[in-house]
């Protein structure tokens, strides 16, 4: 197996496809309920100018697709929480959730 540059982690063995593949994580970042979304109510209010009278709030966010080298899928979450809680999100006004993709 190689390893990528500046990093000792080694990527997943050969998923059949004839070469090593890392696992694709996906990270959604969204302020938390409590927080005031000022371009969430922004947008809103421009898709009722728009017509669109049926969407009643809208939350921005952030999303991040992560490639991975890790042996499974709980290592890769693992690593993408240890990511989201770090840098990706700000834990005082964000929430996060992480999907791994298992194609």
């Amino acid at each position: 197996m190689r390893s990528s540059p500046g990093c000792s982690r080694q990527l997943r063995p050969d998923r059949g496809r004839g070469q090593e593949e890392p696992l694709r994580a996906r990270v959604f970042v969204t302020l938390k309920p409590s927080v005031f979304d000022p371009q969430g109510t922004t947008v809103a209010e421009a898709l009722h100018t728009l017509g669109y009278h049926a969407v009643k709030d809208v939350r921005q966010g952030k999303y991040f697709e992560l490639d991975i080298d890790a042996s499974s899928s709980d290592e890769a979450k693992r690593l993408a929480g240890e990511a989201a809680g770090k840098l990706l999100a700000n834990p005082v006004i964000e929430s996060y959730r992480i999907e791994i993709d298992a194609s």
